[in-house]
């Protein structure tokens, strides 16, 4: 094994395609099958070139140890991709129950939006023919509406101020800029001083 080399002068949202496709030339130029992929070492690399903690987290709760992991990519089916769905379809049993706690819908369909980028990214490279074995399977779920209007609930000038008045004094900064702009937690938590220009009122948000 060795390394492709710098990615660096190609697009991030390139670079899983660009280094896929090497590998599979690589493999093929030395005389071996792209048939050596499996699941687990196209989302190992998916994760790797995506670079942030959420998809290796995802690689390593989903992924990691799972059966599917070492699953060949042109003999995964349906059914391989349909077991792995449920097996992650419940979270971890309380401590009160021992039946598993049903997970909401947003949050399968944000494991398989991992599973389902990194094969499109490895069926985009040509590692394996087709997409049959997973099109169907990890098709986005419909969201019911009790799950959207919660997420799409805004708080009141009066309810954000009741919410960090109650907040632990070293998070009521943090709080006050989320209640003020339309932003994620983490998007916020990769900011810093420099990225505020209190001249022209501007936040560069980086990540």
């Amino acid at each position: 094994s060795g390394s492709l080399g710098d990615l660096s002068h190609v697009a991030e949202a390139d670079q899983y395609r660009v280094a896929a496709q090497m590998a599979n030339e690589w493999f093929m130029a030395h005389g071996q099958k792209a048939s050596g992929s499996t699941v687990g070492s196209v989302c190992r690399i998916y994760a790797q070139r995506r670079k942030n903690a959420v998809d290796t987290s995802r690689y390593q709760v989903l992924i990691e140890g799972d059966p599917i992991e070492n699953v060949s990519l042109t003999k995964l089916t349906e059914v391989n991709v349909v077991a792995w769905d449920l097996r992650h379809r419940s979270g971890k049993r309380t401590p009160y129950s021992t039946e598993p706690i049903e997970k909401k819908v947003a949050t399968i369909n944000r494991q398989r939006t991992f599973l389902r980028a990194a094969l499109n990214a490895a069926l985009e490279s040509g590692l394996v023919a087709s997409d049959k074995a997973w099109k169907r399977a990890l098709k986005p779920l419909q969201t019911p509406m009790g799950e959207k209007v919660r997420r799409d609930l805004c708080l009141t000038r009066a309810e954000c101020s009741e919410l960090l008045r109650h907040c632990r004094p070293d998070f009521v900064d943090f709080g006050t800029v989320l209640c003020s702009l339309p932003l994620r937690p983490g998007a916020l938590a990769h900011c810093q001083v420099r990225d505020f220009s209190a001249r022209l009122g501007n936040l560069h948000i980086r990540k």
